[in-house]
This record gives structure tokens, sequence and C-alpha cells, in this order.
């Protein structure tokens, strides 16, 4: 078919009367009939095959109908609207046009099923009759109303930023209808026509709103206008407003610049006081706005470590300015319920306003391990003090359920995963346990000691509680009653010796922490305490066939004594020696320190050399009349009660040689009172005892890694070693550099290390 033949054909005419329906039948009102559908499908069909057929020529026209179609809406409807009015009515008849153009498509389908494919594989640029009319509509339409509509789209969302209620759909349909027309590319012509100038414009519009509303208003006011502005500019993206997922991303950058990070310095400088002044929501939105910008943490995570340290520090210099030892151990127990509520406090800061955050975690850490390490005074040290709490809780002292042990336990075990030198509260930790577990009786809570250990070494390993679970092992109910059911069975089936019930404890020595000072023997016993003693080491002689000896520790232990002064009764629960130094005022109404410490130790000097019985050939020495005086301050000065009196009464916390005391009782609720072991002074000196020994397990530990290091690597340097070794033992204390040099030299001397002789910083084992 020539093409004068094809423009003349017939059923051009045809066709063109179906497309003009077709496309204004809304404008008309009237719609193709079924019948009428059908004839033009079929006019499609035949003009498409057989002999005549000329599909390029039925293509051709259709799209010379829809372009003329095109032209006439813009021309009679579009070309002279603006603002909203064009946004509307361009919508409105762009979406006519979409149903129109798929009613066409849908009439030739012929094309799209046999010719259009043909014509693709050929690689011509010939497309479906839909992707045909968006390129029309976009070439003859939208091009011409592009900038009106692009600032008609932009004014509604800024009235709408503004707090004028608006329709978001017609936004959401504009961008829709962008997306429609970038056949070939979608995502760059949606990204030309609307994204681009939508991020620029936002950027300016809140860049100008924050700078004058920060101007004018608290920076607690500014984070809740940034927190709801950020939080309807993402209801709205996720809502209406993109067609595209990287929109959101690019309109929260652009948030974060015109709302965060552009008065960055406002919001860091206020972060402080908002701490100080523990402003919960504050912090919350704080943490929301800095969150969503790269790096905005890392300043205000140094920050409230800094505060967190200081707030620390200062109570910690709170009790660091106690200017007496019994004062020190008064004030222990609210200064370690002081720290556990300050971790308590911003821990829970981290987790409610910081999302448990790990830079605002590790923060937390930091800031503990500042405060848990500062000194705290020339007395005890906070490792000490944690062990008076600690012996204060599992004492029940505290009046509080197995639940609230339980958590106490926890918050304990947290302060001490931040001592840098764990091994010194071990040390305390044995010695308190050990106290416990000789001292017994109904306040001894087996199930939180227990769960103290369990605590211990899931944080610091087996190692850390072996001593305490060998203690624990020696001291099981189990294994004393074992010994107590053959004492009596071995005492004619009885547990008292001439009227004195008895109870003994054996312990391996091995796990306890009890000195060569702790074992002195005490001669001058009174007869029932001497009768049980011997009753007891003829059963243990028998029992363990000579084998083993027995050294008694008059300092550990209780002992409950009837004291009775006219009508006043009263029951105390003292130490052995206590028990001992009570008992001379059965046969005197008054003795002095130096009467007293004579009929205990006859015939011995105030310091003398001791031997821890008849059999054995161990000398050490001791102060008598200090050991006496730590035991006698108690009983004459305690708070509570005194069943001493002391004369001079002052000063009450020293006890002199020449001083006097006598049996003086006073009416009181309780019938029972249980007396501390020592004075103030004596914690002192155990406190004094166990850094010696800390120090001297610190020099075996680092002679060992020493020479672990060495053996493993045979060579190495100076700076090396001590790099390995503070890897090696960290977990228990930090090494300082100047006790691993004098281990090292004492290493070389006993043949262990050798120095290379060119380079004497240079390290060799000797196998």
């Amino acid at each position: 078919m020539s093409k004068e033949e094809w423009d003349n054909d017939p059923r051009l005419t045809e066709l063109d009367q179906g497309f003009d329906k077709i496309l204004n039948a809304v404008e008309r009102n009237e719609g193709l009939t079924r019948k009428e559908w059908m004839t033009y499908y079929d006019t499609c069909y035949k003009l498409c095959t057989g002999v005549d057929r000329h599909e390029a020529g039925l293509y051709n026209h259709i799209a010379a109908d829809v372009t003329k179609h095109v032209d006439d809406l813009y021309e009679r409807k579009l070309k002279d609207l603006r603002e909203e009015s064009l946004l509307r009515e361009y919508l409105k008849i762009f979406d006519i046009y979409q149903n129109s153009c798929r009613a066409v498509s849908s009439i030739s389908h012929i094309l799209a099923r046999f010719w259009l494919p043909a014509q693709r594989s050929a690689k011509k640029d010939t497309r479906d009759v839909i992707p045909l009319s968006y390129i029309i509509w976009r070439d003859h339409a939208y091009r011409k109303l592009a900038s009106n509509l692009q600032s008609a789209v932009f004014q509604y969302i800024e009235q709408d930023r503004n707090g004028q209620t608006k329709d978001k759909s017609l936004v959401r349909d504009f961008i829709e209808s962008v997306g429609c027309l970038g056949v070939d590319d979608p995502k760059k012509f949606y990204e030309e026509e609307f994204e681009n100038h939508f991020i620029k414009l936002t950027k300016e519009y809140y860049s100008k709103e924050s700078s004058g509303f920060i101007a004018a208003n608290s920076i607690s006011d500014y984070m809740t206008k940034a927190e709801t502005r950020i939080k309807q500019e993402t209801a709205n993206c996720d809502s209406f407003y993109f067609e595209f997922k990287e929109t959101k991303t690019k309109l929260e950058q652009a948030l974060n610049w015109a709302l965060i990070e552009n008065h960055m310095e406002h919001l860091q400088s206020s972060f402080e006081a908002m701490l100080t002044a523990d402003k919960i929501d504050d912090m919350t939105r704080f943490y929301f706005l800095l969150s969503r910008v790269t790096d905005g943490l890392g300043k205000s995570s140094k920050t409230f470590e800094t505060h967190l340290a200081a707030v620390g520090g200062e109570i910690v210099k709170e009790q660091a300015a106690k200017t007496s030892p019994q004062q020190c151990i008064n004030a222990a127990i609210p200064f370690i319920k002081k720290l556990m509520e300050l971790y308590q406090k911003y821990s829970g800061l981290v987790d409610r306003c910081f999302q448990k955050n790990t830079l605002f975690k590790e923060s937390l850490d930091r800031g503990f391990v500042t405060v848990m390490n500062l000194p705290s005074g020339k007395f005890f040290s906070i490792p000490r003090l944690l062990y008076y709490y600690l012996d204060w809780l599992l004492k029940g002292k505290g009046k509080t359920n197995d639940d609230e042990i339980m958590e106490r336990l926890e918050d304990s075990v947290r302060l001490f995963s931040y001592f840098r030198d764990k091994d010194e509260f071990g040390e305390y930790a044995k010695r308190g346990l050990s106290k416990r577990l000789l001292a017994g009786g109904k306040g001894f809570n087996e199930l939180a000691e227990k769960n103290l250990i369990s605590l211990l070494k899931a944080q610091s390993g087996n190692a850390f509680t072996r001593h305490m679970q060998g203690m624990f092992t020696d001291a099981e109910g189990e294994s004393v009653q074992r010994i107590k059911n053959k004492f009596q069975e071995f005492n004619g089936g009885s547990e008292k010796v001439d009227g004195v019930q008895l109870s003994v404890q054996v312990l391996n020595e091995c796990y306890w922490p009890i000195g060569a000072k702790e074992k002195f023997p005490v001669p001058g016993k009174p007869e029932e305490m001497s009768n049980c003693v011997i009753a007891f080491e003829k059963f243990y002689k028998s029992e363990s066939a000579g084998s083993k000896k027995l050294n008694w520790l008059y300092s550990h232990g209780t002992v409950s004594l009837l004291c009775k002064v006219g009508k006043l009764r009263c029951e105390v629960v003292v130490t052995p020696l206590q028990a001992a130094i009570l008992c001379l005022f059965n046969s005197a109404e008054k003795l002095t320190t130096t009467e007293i410490m004579g009929r205990l130790w006859p015939g011995e000097e105030r310091k003398s050399k001791l031997r821890l019985s008849k059999s054995s050939s161990s000398l050490f020495d001791i102060d008598l009349m200090e050991i006496l005086a730590f035991a006698i301050q108690p009983l004459s000065s305690w708070d509570k009660f005194q069943v001493l009196q002391k004369d001079p009464v002052e000063p009450k916390d020293q006890i002199g040689e020449s001083d006097t005391f006598s049996v003086k009782l006073v009416n009181h609720k309780k019938r029972k009172i249980a007396f501390p072991p020592g004075s103030a002074k004596a914690q002192i000196q155990e406190n004094t005892v166990d850094k010696k020994n800390v120090i001297a397990q610190r020099k075996f530990e680092i002679d060992a890694a020493m020479v672990r290091v060495m053996k493993a690597r045979n060579v190495c340097t100076w700076n090396d070693l001590q790099v390995q070794v503070v890897e090696h033992l960290k977990a228990r204390f930090m090494p300082v550099t100047k006790m691993m040099k004098e281990r090292l030299e004492s290493l070389i001397e006993r043949g262990f290390i050798e120095r290379d002789t060119d380079d004497t910083n240079r390290l060799k084992y000797i196998a």
C-alpha cells in the first residue's frame, strides 16, 4: 500500500473517530459501547494483518492523534493556570490522559503483540503505546509547564511546613507523574525534576528556620522543635512524598545538616548542663539528634565520661576527708552505697537516654575505672571499703531479703570489676570470708556467701576464688558435723567439757589467710577454756594418729559468756581472747592493762618471741600489748555497749599500760550483745598486713610471668618483656615499672635470666 493510498484509507478516518472518543471520553462524558470497541479493535487488527498491512502507519497515526490531543489540552486547559490551581488541574488531566492512553493501547494491542517486539529486536527505537504516550505528554505538555509546576509543588510543601493543612496526596501524585515521565531513566528524571530541587529548598528552609529559632529560644526548646521537624518530615517521606528510597536518605542528610550540624557547637556546649541538672527528656532528644550525625556522639561521650569522673571524684573526696580510721569505717557503708547509686543512675542514663550506645557504655566504664581507682584517704583504699560493705551486707545488718542481697552483691561485684588491682580486693575478700566462716552463728548466710564467690568467679576466673572455695569446703556443715560427732563419741556422748559446750572447726592452713602472728598462744587462759583445749587436742591426736598438730586461733571464733553484776545480767559474744580477758575479772574487781597481760602471758615481755606450741621450733615476734589493746578496746569503748569501764575514760580509742578496768553493766534492751573482735586500729594493722601480702604475691606473680615469657621467647628486649608481663597480669593487677625492674634484677641474680653482653637492653633466658 502506497502512502497516498494509506492516507486516504477510510479505516483511518474510522479510527480517528474512535481515538477521539476515547481521548475525550471524560470531558464529553461519553464512552465507547462494546460494539464500537470491538469494531475499532477489529480495524486495528486488519491494518496489521493481511496483504495491505501497514503497522508502521498505524503506529505513527496513533502517535499523531495523541500528540494533537495533548497540544489541545495544553492550549485549552493548562497554559494559563498558575500555582495550586495549575497543580490540581494538571494532575487531574494527566490521570485522565493515562487512562485514555491505556484504552488506546488496548484497542491497538495487536501492535504490542507482534509488530513492536520485532521492531525492538531490530534495534529500532520504537516504544509501546503507553511509554510513547508518556514521552508525548512530557515533550508537549510537561516541558512547557515544568517551571510553574515545580514552583507550585514546592510552595505547596512549604505551606504545609508552615502549618497550613494541605492535602499531601497532591504532592504524592505529582511525584508519581514525574516518575512515569522518566521513561528511559525514571530515577535520573525524578532527581532532575524534583529531588535535587526539593533537597536544596529543604536545606534552605530549615537552615533559616533553625537559626532564627535557636537565637530566640532555649536549647531545650530548640531540640524539641528539631525532633518534631525531623519526625514530621520522616513521616511525610514514608507516607506521601517519594518514589525512590534514596530520597529518604538524602532528606535525612539535609535535615541533619540544617538542624544539627549547623548548630553542633550550641548543642555540645549544653550537654554538660543537661547532665548536671538530670534533664532526662533533654538528654533523650540530644541523643536522638546527635546520633543521626557522623561522629556526633564522640565529643558528648567524652563529656559524659568527664562529668561522671568528676561527680564520682567528689564522692571519693568526701570519703578521703575523714580524719580517723573509725570515721572511715563508719562512713564505708554509705560511701559504697553512693557509688552504687552513681552507677545505677548513669547506667540508667545510658540505657534510657542513649539507647545503650557503645560509645556511652565505654565512657561509663572508663569513668568508673577512674573513680574506683582514686585514692580514698590515708587510712583505707576503696577496695578495703568495699570489703567492709560486703562484710556488713553478708552479716545481715542491712535487713534485706535474699533477692535484695543478691542485687547488692551483683552491684558490689560490678564495682569490683572496675578495680585495676583486683588482687588487693581479693585479699580482703578472703580475709572477710574467713572471719565470717569462723564466726558462724545464726547471722551467717551460706547462700549469699556462695553467690558472692560465684559472681567473683564469673568476673575473674577460678584462680581468683580458689582459696575462698577451699575455705568453704573446710567450713561446710558436713565436715564440721563429722568432727563434732566423733568428738562427742570420744567425749562420752556429750558436747560439753566440764560444763562448757564446745564446737571446734579444724581448718586446712593452705586456704586460710591467717598469718603467724594470729596464731599466738594464750598460756594464761581460764581453766574452763584450757580444759576444752586439752580435751580436743587429746581427741584430735588419737584421730590423726599424731600426724597433725593444731594451732589455736584465739582472735577468731566466738565464746558466749554470761555477765552478771548485781541484778543486771547480759550475755556477751566475744572472741576467745576477749573471753579470757573478761574471765580474769571473776577473781579481781579491777585490773590494769599490764596486770591483764601478766596473767594471760606470765613471764613474757611486751614484745616477745613466742612459739606456736611447746613442740614447735618456730619463733616469731609478737607485740603482746598491742594484741591486748586491740582486744580490750571494743569491750571498753564500743559506742553501742560496754562491758568494761576504763579509767581514765579518755582517750577512748587508746589503751595505756597503766589504764585500769572494771566490769560495769548498764540496762540495755538487748540481752545478748555481740562485740567486734578488735578496734579501728586493729583494722589499720590488718589492712597493712593484707597490703604486704598483696605485694609479696605480686612479686611472685611477676617473677612467674617473666619466666614464662622468657621461656617462650628465649630472647626478648626489656620493653617487649614489660608489655608481655602487663598483658599476662592486667586481669589481676597492673604491674608498675619499678617493681618489674626489681623483679628482673632478682631473676638475674638467681640465674633465670641474663643480659646480652653487647646490648644490655636485650635479655636471654637461661634454661
